[in-house]
C-alpha cells in the first residue's frame, strides 16, 4: 500500500496534478524506557496498535499506542496517555514462606 498526497514545490505551492506516492511503513520501536515493557511495539504496522506494560516489578496501568495509517517515515506509534509505572514494593514477611515467590517485588 501506498500514501499518496499532492506534489509540493519547495516553497509548498501545489503543482499542478502531480501527486508524490510513497510506500507506508510500519512504525519504528518505541525506546526502552524503566520499568516499561514495550516489546508489543517492536514492529506495528499502518493503523495497528500495540499495548505498553509495566516491566516485572513494576506497577501501573497498560497504555495503547497507535500507529498512524498514513506511516510513511518510521515514526514511532503516538498515544494520549503517558504510561506511568512505579516499583512494586512488597513487605517479605517475618519467616517467609517456603514457596512464596517474590521475583515480581522491586524491594
Amino acid at each position: 500500500p501506498y500514501e499518496c498526497v499532492p506534489a509540493m514545490s519547495d516553497t509548498a505551492e501545489y503543482q499542478g496534478g502531480r501527486v508524490r506516492c510513497e510506500p507506508l511503513v510500519p512504525c519504528a520501536p518505541l525506546p526502552e524506557a524503566p520499568g516499561l515493557d514495550v516489546s508489543d511495539c517492536a514492529e506495528v504496522e499502518p493503523a495497528g496498535a500495540c499495548t505498553v506494560r509495566c516491566s516485572m516489578g513494576y506497577t501501573g496501568r497498560a497504555t495503547s499506542f497507535q500507529c498512524s495509517a498514513t506511516n510513511i517515515a518510521a515514526v514511532p506509534p503516538t498515544t494520549t496517555t503517558t504510561p506511568a509505572c512505579a516499583p512494586r514494593v512488597c513487605v517479605a514477611p517475618a519467616a517467609p514462606a517456603a514457596h512464596a515467590d517474590y521475583a515480581p517485588c522491586a524491594g
